[in-house]
């Protein structure tokens, strides 16, 4: 009763100087944020989280609060979106929005929401190409050797992904369409498993995110043969895209912010300039570069677009590697 008698005050004192209602909305938008922020993260520490929270550390003092990271990982990073969409829509629950629960679960099976529909996209942070690599010791050079040998012995040459349904396993049979071959996909639970069994002389090729293969193409255990873009990262100059060597396919493992709907436009402004402030700021560039992570930007309505696009695309690979009984 005494909140609504104080509301009722502010707005006949409002309406009695003459200030539109809009403009009392507004003045009080602009108070956020007054508590820490909470942004969950819905995989485990390592990969991702390895270039959100340092981002999250910088954007701090441009939004004026502490940003609590917590990671809820579970069912293929769907767990965690979820309960960010499910979540109060008052900008204290940020929620990061990966290429898994946005463009690969949801023609997978059932998940609680719909793309991009349920939410609020805020920006896109990063971006990386998937890589190929092939272990030291094959005896493939290059990917046309890869290729070469695959055509001689179909389904004979084995690789990795994370995951049945990944990006990484989505990015190969795209080269398999293309290139036409046949190769033989082990999938793993995690791109550690992948890589380990890489490093182990398990399987012949792995397809991972960057950051989970360079360190060791850098010690001479696996070969870069690739990466799934239309021009070579400066992160890792030497290794050739797919597209120079005649396949023409450009596959990301990608990253977001994201609210949940009906987050007020005015915190949603606020959320985003104060990350994209921390993006360009040279310390976050320089953490960023030692990673050689791409940092990639795009602003609300282009990252949904770009998620939508990204379901899409994804949506046609899935249907198409389930008719074919590769995908259950």
């Amino acid at each position: 009763m005494k909140k609504r008698n104080l509301l009722m005050s502010v707005i006949i004192l409002a309406v009695s100087f003459g200030i539109s209602l809009s403009s009392v909305a507004e003045a009080a938008e602009v108070a956020y944020p007054t508590k820490p922020v909470q942004l969950i993260i819905p995989f485990p520490p390592g990969g991702w989280d390895l270039a959100i929270r340092p981002l999250a550390d910088v954007s701090e003092s441009f939004l004026g609060q502490k940003i609590v990271i917590v990671n809820k990982p579970g069912a293929a990073s769907v767990s965690g979106t979820a309960e960010g969409i499910k979540s109060r829509p008052d900008g204290y629950t940020l929620f990061v929005a990966g290429v898994g629960a946005m463009s690969l679960q949801p023609h997978m099976g059932k998940v609680p929401y719909k793309v991009p529909d349920d939410f609020e996209p805020v920006m896109l942070l990063g971006s990386n190409p998937v890589m190929l690599a092939v272990g030291a010791n094959t005896p493939f050079k290059s990917l046309e050797d890869l290729v070469r040998e695959a055509k001689k012995r179909p389904g004979e040459v084995k690789y990795g992904s994370s995951a049945p349904g990944s990006i990484q396993h989505l990015a190969v049979e795209l080269l398999s369409e293309k290139a036409n071959i046949e190769l033989s996909h082990v999938p793993f639970q995690g791109a550690g498993p992948a890589v380990t069994a890489l490093l182990g002389g398990h399987i012949d090729l792995c397809a991972s995110n960057p950051l989970n293969l360079y360190d060791h193409i850098q010690s001479k255990k696996f070969r870069g043969i690739g990466i799934f873009d239309h021009k070579r990262s400066p992160g890792y100059p030497e290794i050739p895209t797919l597209k120079e060597q005649g396949y023409d396919l450009t596959v990301t493992v990608w990253f977001g912010i994201a609210v949940p709907k009906k987050t007020p436009t005015a915190i949603i402004s606020k959320i985003h300039d104060a990350f994209k402030k921390g993006m360009e700021s040279e310390k976050f560039t320089n953490q960023m570069a030692q990673m050689k992570q791409d940092i990639t930007y795009l602003g609300p309505n282009d990252f949904r677009n770009f998620i939508k696009e990204q379901h899409d695309f994804s949506g046609k690979i899935i249907s198409r590697l389930k008719a074919a009984g590769k995908l259950q």
